[in-house]
């Protein structure tokens, strides 16, 4: 009975370490708009290119519509997709489709876009052939 309440313990204190992290990811700016009441959702996309290759990105949803690429850019810099004119409906999943120069696509999780001026941030890591995106 002992170890069970042990075992107890330790969860609880491993929920409640992680319970900040999680709130602490989807934390809007000051001057950004209320999210929408089903969830978060964005209008503008980001990726910064930490990877050692040169890339370029385009948004993409599940049905196929795609936007335009963005030019290609080196490390150490970024590029926004302002989607706030685009003819997709608000709540619709979209995700980062890049391209590594001479090398793979690769490909964020999808996420909801809206028209509220929120912005969502990938960094993009790895090299040519190994290629990833990870939340900012």
């Amino acid at each position: 009975m002992k170890a069970r309440s042990l075992v107890v313990a330790a969860l609880a204190g491993l929920a409640m370490l992680a319970a900040p992290q999680a709130m602490a990811q989807e934390q809007p700016h000051a001057d950004q708009p209320a999210a929408t009441a089903a969830g978060q959702c964005y209008q503008n996309f980001t990726v910064n290119n930490k990877g050692a290759y040169v890339m370029w990105f385009q948004m993409q949803t599940k049905g196929g519509v795609e936007t335009s690429w963005t030019g290609s850019f080196p490390v150490a810099q970024s590029r926004t997709i302002d989607m706030g004119r685009a003819e997709i409906a608000e709540g619709t999943q979209v995700r980062v489709h890049a391209k590594a120069a001479a090398g793979m696509d690769f490909y964020s999780g999808y996420v909801t876009f809206c028209k509220n001026g929120y912005t969502k941030t990938w960094d993009a890591y790895g090299t040519t052939f190994n290629a990833w995106l990870e939340d900012a």
